[in-house]
């Protein structure tokens, strides 16, 4: 157990399961070996606290053990044993000790597991079996988890006893389960019916983008042909929503009322994800009117909508409005109103203001001054390198969300993310070396000051190839792309103006991240959680964000954990570090910009 454990890393999921004869005494729960001695089962057998403290010492976190075992009393012989609800107390004392340890058993103590002649295997582990392989009920996000095998195995052998054993079920009680937290969720298998589904889906989805791509009349321009793509799920089913716009971009025939349709059903969908109100704009062209006339959608037009009136009515509704005779008017074209009004950079920022660069990426304005950052002594599972002293900072402008997979991949590099399937997630498996060399290409193209010195880099980004013997940051203010230090960085999750009391996180951690209690341990689109006072989605979970900052003199700092962290690291003041040419799926990053360039679009 010792030797295959070790194999299994942090992130691993350790599985261990025995078929066996197994026993019970007052001294604990035992497991007989082929080489046990039938007069001295006590002495020769394996206690099972032994090994489970053996498992619980393994750097996996995550541990699943499956006993398809009997547990008779040693005072018994082959006969029902009397129900005993109490566990022997070493075995329970290790179990409490095990975090992040599942325990499933076919019997309880005092009882029998079956075999099945039938199926010629054991009827728990048979039912283990079928349970990953589809018989399980799923999860909301399509997981087969260790509680849901759990219920199926329970009904299981239940079942075969009212069959098979009729004389023992006054007095069975079916399988033990024991788990620490939140182990019951773990989880070991995707459904099967889920995955035929999703296969369906996205080659339906695959098709449509390439109707997108087509653009048949040439209603679509390329920004928006993207942003579109981005709203199509890869890794999950649509929902309701995104099923309408699936089908009116199927529709997508040239006319200018396909156009409309998509547009507008893209637009709802994108106002819902933020929580406003959709808004289209339609912009007469030609024209150089001074006002626009806009349609805010309202529950009745919502409604029209859900009847299949569709923008036909909307259409309508605009004449009314004033637009004009549409067989007067001059074409119109129709644009997507942005749902936040950025601040003129001439203006003096204020704390949260909003920019978009020259690629159309979001900013959020972090002011400057002195602030406590660090946990102080009494917060709850703190680490010691997360000593509380104060920082001075200048004022800066902040990425409103990690940068997702779309951006990194629009110019022109690889997609190294482990998840790649999710273009709107953040991109991830990025090295330090290759965010820093990112960073200059980005200030390069916006005619912008690089930030970095880099020495003798080979191979491609967005490849394991992608090294560089040192990359060096440049001294003073610089005016393009770089990544934030953790003071700043620290100091930006919080959003706490200074003076304020001292807080682990800007939220509820189930409203404002992805970790591992609600992730399904895989990192999901970017701004789908709330934001913090100062506008910024996911500083805490999703991924971990690279910083310009050190870590015991060789690494890099890393800061506000990822999809598979537990709350212990999804705080604000939690600090981690990998060496400059460290890769993982989990690892992400966001930018600082120097002085932000207006978009022009």
């Amino acid at each position: 157990v010792s030797a295959v454990g070790r194999k299994s890393g942090p992130r691993g999921l350790f599985v261990l399961t025995a078929a066996t004869h197994g026993l019970s005494d007052q001294g604990g729960d035992y497991l007989v070996a082929t080489d046990s001695l039938r007069d001295g089962l006590l002495d020769t057998a394996l206690k099972l606290p032994t090994l489970f403290d053996r498992i619980a010492q393994l750097p996996a976190k995550r541990r699943l053990v499956l006993l398809d075992t009997c547990r008779e009393r040693m005072n018994q012989q082959r006969s029902v044993a009397e129900a005993d609800p109490a566990m022997a107390a070493s075995f329970a004392a290790a179990i409490s000790k095990a975090v992040g340890q599942t325990v499933l058993m076919a019997s309880v103590a005092g009882g029998y597991s079956y075999d099945d002649t039938k199926k010629q295997n054991g009827v728990f582990s048979g039912a283990l079996v079928d349970g990953l392989c589809g018989a399980a009920r799923a999860d909301g996000e399509g997981w087969i988890t260790v509680g849901a095998v759990a219920e199926y195995a329970q009904e299981r052998v239940q079942a075969f006893v009212r069959e098979h054993r009729p004389k023992h079920v006054s007095q069975s009680r079916g399988i033990e389960e024991r788990y620490e937290e939140k182990a019951r969720s773990l989880p070991l298998a995707i459904d099967p019916a889920r995955t035929r589904a999703l296969d369906t889906y996205r080659a339906r989805r695959e098709a449509a983008v390439e109707q997108l791509h087509k653009n048949i009349g040439g209603d679509l321009d390329g920004r928006q042909i993207e942003d579109i793509k981005d709203f199509l799920p890869t890794a999950e089913l649509p929902n309701a929503q995104v099923e309408n716009l699936l089908k009116e971009i199927e529709a997508l025939d040239g006319s200018d009322r396909s156009k409309r349709s998509v547009l507008f059903l893209f637009e709802k969908l994108r106002a819902g994800r933020a929580g406003v109100k959709p808004e289209i704009q339609i912009t007469p062209v030609g024209q150089n009117r001074a006002s626009t006339i806009r349609l805010i959608s309202t529950a009745i037009f919502s409604n029209w909508l859900a009847a299949g009136a569709g923008v036909g009515a909307a259409l309508l509704l605009m004449v009314w409005l004033g637009v004009g005779d549409p067989k007067k008017a001059e074409p119109t074209e129709t644009t997507i109103a942005k749902p936040t009004v950025e601040v003129p950079l001439e203006a003096e920022p204020q704390a949260g203001d909003r920019v978009l660069d020259s690629f159309g990426m979001a900013y959020r304005y972090i002011p400057g001054g002195r602030y406590t950052i660090g946990s102080p002594p009494t917060e709850p599972e703190r680490f010691e390198v997360e000593t509380q002293h104060e920082v001075s900072v200048k004022g800066f402008w902040m990425a409103e969300t990690e940068m997702t997979q779309t951006q990194w991949k629009r110019h022109g590099i690889p997609n190294p993310s482990g998840f790649s399937t999710c273009t709107n997630c953040p991109v991830e498996g990025v090295s330090w070396l290759e965010v820093v060399l990112f960073a200059n290409m980005l200030s390069t193209e916006a005619g912008l000051q690089t930030c970095y010195e880099p020495e003798s880099c080979t191979g491609d980004m967005g490849t394991s190839s992608f090294q560089c013997v040192a990359v060096t940051l440049k001294e003073g203010d610089c005016e393009g792309y770089r990544l934030p230090t953790e003071q700043e960085w620290e100091v930006a999750a919080l959003a706490q103006l200074p003076g304020t009391a001292y807080r682990a996180r800007y939220g509820e951690l189930d409203a404002i991240a992805w970790y591992s209690g609600n992730s399904g341990r895989r990192s999901h689109p970017v701004s789908t959680k709330a934001a913090n006072a100062w506008g910024l989605h996911d500083m805490l979970g999703n991924v971990w964000e690279w910083t310009n900052s050190t870590f015991m003199d060789s690494a890099r700092v890393f800061r506000g954990g990822s999809c598979l962290s537990d709350a212990r690291y999804v705080r604000a003041a939690c600090r981690e570090g990998g060496t400059p040419d460290f890769r993982d799926e989990f690892v992400g990053f966001r930018f600082l910009l120097g002085r932000p360039r207006p978009s022009q679009e």
